[in-house]
């Protein structure tokens, strides 16, 4: 009489045990560290961000991508830090010409505390948006707001990246570039939130205008 695998059902031949478990293993494997790596992701992602912000956002907020959303808000956290550090050299610089060497600026203070205040961004405005959908109980697991905040705020790190190179150009054009990608962020993190909240648009208005503001005071607080 056969024999067959009660895993995969499969016939069993002189009564060997069945491969599909190692072959489950193997695949797991591989899926668990194509999930890992998410460079390749990151970077097609900046890509259509620029060519189809809308349909790109609506795409990546539904997915719970916790590795990405720490990858992005690394990415972010880093070059705020760098870009501060040249904003405090080249502020200095039209303020007080060569005599910048002789004044002592905590470069690296300022780096941390703004790698910080962008993390605390993120989680914040990520946590609101998380408790008072909780409020209007939506099922909703707070990765999601988070990869959605992370999603949305990309043009601001592509942004940032830009004006690390366009300040030593023009000031001006720095907050032009600026000012363009918080539009565009703005409107990503709304359409997302519509994506993945089942809100009234009044209240999203609200969520959103809250979130912001709570975020602008973090960065008040630790700036100052």
């Amino acid at each position: 009489m056969a024999n067959f695998c009660t895993k995969c059902g499969k016939e069993l031949k002189d009564n060997k045990p069945c491969n599909c478990k190692k072959n489950f293993e193997k695949e797991e494997k591989t899926i668990n560290l194509t999930n890992s790596l998410n460079f390749n992701e990151v970077i097609n992602i900046f890509k259509n961000m620029i060519k189809k912000p809308v349909d790109t956002t609506k795409e990546m907020v539904n997915k719970n991508n916790l590795d990405l959303s720490i990858i992005l808000i690394g990415i972010s956290s880093l070059f705020f830090g760098i870009f501060m550090m040249i904003y405090l050299k080249e502020m200095i610089c039209c303020n007080y010409g060569y005599n910048m060497f002789s004044i002592n600026i905590p470069y690296f203070k300022y780096f941390m505390l703004t790698i910080i205040t962008v993390v605390l961004a993120y989680l914040t405005i990520s946590s609101i948006i998380y408790l008072l959908a909780k409020i209007n109980n939506q099922n909703i697991e707070f990765k999601k707001t988070l990869n959605l905040v992370s999603i949305s705020f990309i043009p601001i790190v592509m942004a940032v990246i830009i004006n690390i190179f366009v300040i030593y150009i023009s000031l001006p054009l720095v907050i032009f570039i600026t000012f363009i990608s918080i539009t565009i962020s703005i409107i990503n993190l709304y359409i997302g939130m519509k994506e993945i909240v089942n809100l009234d648009d009044n209240k999203i208005i609200y969520l959103l205008s809250l979130s912001l503001v709570v975020s602008i005071f973090i960065y008040l607080i630790f700036i100052f």
